[in-house]
This record gives structure tokens, C-alpha cells and sequence, in this order.
């Protein structure tokens, strides 16, 4: 079992920040003007894509990314069982707790924007990665699951999370 904890808040002043705000998944982000661009990707989900939608918030130059999925919330629950469920789908395991996505990783609950959240802290390896510092993040409400990543920057992506918000629908 793990224990309830809330992050370090770091007061950042995002008040120039561009907003990206999606309605129709009911909620929005903030994120540095300077250098960032959003792309927004419809999966195809013909051909077994799990999310609805797919958003990448990314530093022009490449070197820094967060990525937000979203994917069906089945069940309609809101419920950190529904959540832990979730997970073990995604990966394929059948027992709550275990580390993911790799065993080095420290699991943490808390909340976002008062909705149940689990955050994963890991060393990213492979693919242009040589162990670097990587967040992966799921939370919910009673219509999605938010699948949120980043990997590199820890304190910036901890930042632009730090404004997610969730919005009537």
C-alpha cells in the first residue's frame, strides 16, 4: 500500500503562459510561451490505438516533451481501484501494488486538481535515452483516463503539471 502525499508545491508564475484547453476531454494546461509548440493527434482506433487522443507539448528544438493520452474510461468510475485497474491493464499484470514501468520506479498517490493520481519517478532506457529521469502519471474522472509522461526535465514537467486542470464538460 502507499501512502497519500501531496508534491512540493513549487509557486511558479505562469501568468504569461499560453493555455491549451480542451473541452470536449474536459480539461487544460499551461505551459511556457517561449519555444513550446502543441500538437494534437487523433489515434486511429481501427487499428487498436488504446488512446482517443494523443498531445504533445514540446519544446521546439525536440529536447523536451510532456505527453497527455487520453483513453475511455470504461467503468466510469473515479475510484483509486478503477485507477490501479487501469494501470495493470495498460500493463498487462495482474496484481496492485507493483512498480511500473520498470522496477527501479517509486510510486507515489496524490491528486490533481483533487482527482485520484499515481505518479511513477523512473530512470528512462532505450530509444535516445541513456538514463534519464522520467515521470509517467495516470489520473481520472468519470468519463477519461490521463495518461501523462515526461522524461528529462523533471522540474519543468513537474511545472506545466502543476497547472493541469479539469473542466466541466
Amino acid at each position: 500500500s502507499y501512502k497519500w502525499c501531496e508534491p512540493k508545491k513549487e509557486v511558479i508564475d505562469a501568468s504569461t503562459w499560453q493555455t491549451y484547453r480542451n473541452e470536449e476531454y474536459g480539461f487544460e494546461v499551461k505551459y511556457p510561451n517561449k519555444d513550446y509548440s502543441v500538437f494534437e493527434t487523433k489515434p486511429n482506433l481501427k487499428y487498436g490505438d488504446k488512446f482517443l487522443l494523443d498531445i504533445d507539448i514540446t519544446m521546439n528544438d525536440g529536447s523536451f516533451a510532456v505527453e497527455i493520452r487520453i483513453s475511455e474510461n470504461i467503468n466510469k468510475k473515479s475510484s483509486i481501484d478503477n485507477l490501479q485497474n487501469e494501470i495493470m491493464k495498460w500493463y498487462g499484470i495482474s496484481k496492485w501494488p507493483f512498480s511500473f514501468p520498470t522496477a527501479d520506479a517509486q510510486i507515489k498517490e496524490f491528486s490533481i486538481d483533487n482527482h485520484l493520481a499515481i505518479k511513477s519517478n523512473y530512470t528512462a532506457r532505450g530509444e535516445g535515452f541513456i538514463a534519464d529521469p522520467a515521470v509517467q502519471i495516470f489520473t481520472l474522472n468519470s468519463q477519461y483516463i490521463y495518461k501523462i509522461d515526461y522524461v528529462g526535465s523533471i522540474k519543468e514537467g513537474d511545472q506545466i503539471l502543476s497547472t493541469f486542470k479539469f473542466t466541466p464538460q
